[in-house]
């Protein structure tokens, strides 16, 4: 499905096709709040967008068909809207082809091979081809393997003659190196092997694109101490804008400061992640079976609540003291209730959208090292083990979890705002920009001295 809206701006620097492999509006989780982010920082640099995405749902047709809508909330030039067949359109299916895709392409991990299909290289190279002049950003990593070629990846570019950016919100490969370390024989070797072969297929992609978009100074130093040749890389970091006012979203915990002895009120927890994510449904287990029963013996007033998909359905989500939310379309009232956000990732890549949310809002995070990587320490409190955890949590007060949030609003403000992501985007663009001219420019002199 194609839709292009008259757009009021005709500032047009270059045209951008935006390649995300999920619907990413409106957001329901991280990935989709980071998609969005930086999508409304950069078009308000005055670029064209052209929004390409993948859905199984007819309702997503229908929604990006509301194009004054969409222009609204994120403003796009037009809408390419890939829906995939009816064998890639349900889960169980959608394994089943995966599995089988085990036999026919083996150079490739499990969780690329949808976007490796037929149909979907078909639309993603007509796509391409009808863009000439564009500037590509591939907002994932999945959807790259439509332009992969050859039965083994090598060090052949895929890529036609466009630039193309990649947007790496994580490391993939690190991603299945967690889920490797924490399955049990024999799964654990299966996985491996999708290990080596998503670390050989990342770093094929990675060096078939001319520029890379990391979103923290971890991946970023990976990537150049890993990847040879090396494009040009930069960080551009997640943009949660903060609210307009502090004052209003903390009003709630304020007013409770007012009405309660802070120093011994125990503290309102968030728990806050989509359970269809390995990472967060293993850190959520983790810290009730290790952490929060041994809390609550030392303190039975604190309060924990879970918010995100499917957390309803948790074993311990009618434990005393627990309350599973669901899914919520709007964090604000949230937030406006809650002492302290808990982070306990322990693994993973990338960043974590929901603790940057959090400081936005003015409520602190604590968590792993790990789980709050790239996220300065201005809101935060590093919990490295059990004991560290259960200490830091008893000895917190509400007075000090404001304090600590007012930190982090003020950080997430200067260091997280659209603008610094934006202005970021603009550097990176024109270095590529520069360095593509640079070499066209030594090629010719090249030439001219032979």
């Amino acid at each position: 499905m194609d839709q292009a809206p008259d757009h009021p701006a005709e500032k047009k620097m270059i045209d951008i096709v935006w390649i995300v492999p999920r619907v990413p509006w409106p957001p329901r989780c991280g990935a989709s709040v980071a998609n969005c982010a930086l999508i409304q920082a950069v078009a308000k640099l005055g670029y064209r967008i052209h929004l390409v995405c993948f859905t199984e749902r007819a309702t997503d047709v229908q929604m990006l068909g509301a194009t004054l809508e969409l222009q609204t909330d994120l403003p796009v030039h037009k809408v390419s809207l890939f829906r995939w067949p009816f064998f890639l359109r349900h889960r169980w299916l959608r394994m089943a082809v995966m599995l089988i895709g085990e036999l026919v392409s083996p150079h490739l991990p499990l969780s690329v091979r949808p976007f490796a299909s037929e149909c979907c290289q078909k639309f993603l190279r007509e796509m391409i081809d009808q863009n000439p002049q564009a500037l590509f950003l591939w907002d994932g990593l999945h959807p790259m393997a439509a332009v992969s070629t050859g039965k083994e990846l090598n060090q052949k570019k895929p890529l036609r003659a466009q630039k193309h950016i990649y947007r790496a919100h994580n490391i993939e490969s690190a991603l299945w190196e967690g889920y490797a370390r924490q399955a049990f024989f024999p799964l654990n070797l299966f996985i491996q092997r999708q290990v080596v072969r998503m670390r050989k297929f990342e770093g094929h992609c990675l060096r078939s694109v001319d520029a890379i978009a990391c979103v923290n100074e971890s991946d970023h130093l990976w990537l150049n101490t890993t990847i040879a040749p090396r494009p040009v890389s930069d960080v551009v970091p997640i943009s949660v804008d903060a609210p307009l006012s502090l004052k209003n979203n903390r009003s709630g915990r304020l007013t409770r400061l007012k009405t309660t002895d802070a120093n011994n009120r125990a503290l309102s927890l968030l728990w806050l992640g989509g359970l269809d994510w390995w990472p967060n449904r293993q850190g959520i287990h983790w810290f009730m079976e290790t952490i929060w029963s041994e809390l609550l013996k030392q303190n039975k007033q604190f309060t924990l609540t879970l918010v995100g998909k499917k957390t309803e359905q948790l074993k311990f989500s009618n434990q005393p003291n627990v309350t599973a939310h669901g899914h919520a379309s709007s964090l604000t009232d949230i937030f406006a209730s809650t002492d302290a956000m808990i982070v306990p990732i322990l693994s993973g890549s990338g960043i974590r959208v929901k603790a940057l949310q959090a400081l936005a809002h003015g409520v602190p995070c604590l968590g792993t090292r790990f789980g709050l990587s790239g996220i300065p320490q201005k809101g935060v409190w590093f919990c490295d083990d059990v004991q560290d955890w259960i200490e830091t949590l008893l000895a917190l007060t509400a007075e000090q979890c404001v304090q600590k949030g007012l930190a982090g609003f003020e950080m997430i403000s200067r260091e997280f705002s659209q603008k610094n992501a934006s202005a970021k985007m603009q550097r990176l663009i024109s270095r590529l920009d520069f360095e593509t001219h640079e070499k066209s420019d030594n090629a010719g002199l090249a030439h001219q001295l032979l």
